[in-house]
């Protein structure tokens, strides 16, 4: 049995905003109802409801797996390289060595430069199990202290102070010493180059000799400014 078509008492241009709000503004025309269009309008709805729900979880596991791997960089950027680190502070009269806060009662302590007590600082290091020593490079003043050092087998590094002192994060109460020991702890300081000890022994040995000759010719220009003053030259 075919339904008649229902036209609209108004045409929708003469409706009111009121009727046109109640859904009669626009003229429907009812036909035949389709139960295959009806059903996939149906089953179209709750579908994109799934996905974009799928799609939500998916954007919140990619986060949380974002989090967790931006932890675990910061963790490991963090990690305790060297544990047995010690950081000596050197002066022209005295050094000041650090060493982690468990393995002594008293972590930091000073030592004069002489032959000495640079023993005593070398035997009270190797008994507490620092097995490698981070100083700067203060003038000469460093070079009995790592020798020393080197003969008890520590393994040490020969820091330049400038870019120590240019590492962000150090606190107003920390010495010296104590933040060449946290920085060499955590892997952050590069050592210099030092040759072996032999080669050592042979740069000295040609350093003093091209240091005499600098200074002969230099006694030569002054004995022959002498002679010059006294009117009598050697030809």
């Amino acid at each position: 049995m075919h339904m008649r078509e229902q036209r609209p008492s108004k045409h929708w241009c003469f409706m009111s905003v009121q009727e046109r709000g109640l859904g009669l503004a626009a003229p429907s025309l009812v036909t035949h109802s389709d139960p295959v269009q009806e059903s996939a309008s149906l089953s179209t709805t709750p579908r994109l409801y799934v996905l974009s729900n799928r799609r939500q979880e998916a954007l919140a596991m990619s986060t949380q797996k974002q989090r967790k791997q931006r932890k675990n960089r910061i963790r490991k950027h963090l990690e305790q390289v060297n544990l047995f680190a010690a950081g000596i502070d050197i002066g022209s009269t005295s050094h000041y060595v650090s060493v982690p806060a468990e393995l002594d009662d008293e972590p930091v302590r000073e030592f004069p430069c002489f032959t000495g007590d640079l023993n005593r600082m070398a035997d009270w290091l190797v008994k507490v199990g620092i097995k490698t020593v981070a100083m700067e490079s203060t003038g000469v003043y460093w070079i009995p202290a790592f020798e020393i050092l080197e003969e008890r087998g520590l393994e040490v590094l020969l820091v330049n102070a400038r870019h120590v002192k240019n590492v962000p994060g150090r606190k107003s109460d920390v010495q010296d010493c104590q933040w060449l020991q946290q920085l060499h702890t955590y892997g952050l300081l590069r050592g210099a180059f030092r040759p072996d000890e032999e080669v050592v022994a042979l740069r000295t040995y040609m350093r003093q000799r091209d240091m005499l000759v600098h200074r002969a010719a230099d006694h030569i220009r002054h004995m022959q400014k002498a002679l010059r003053l006294m009117k009598s030259t050697v030809g």
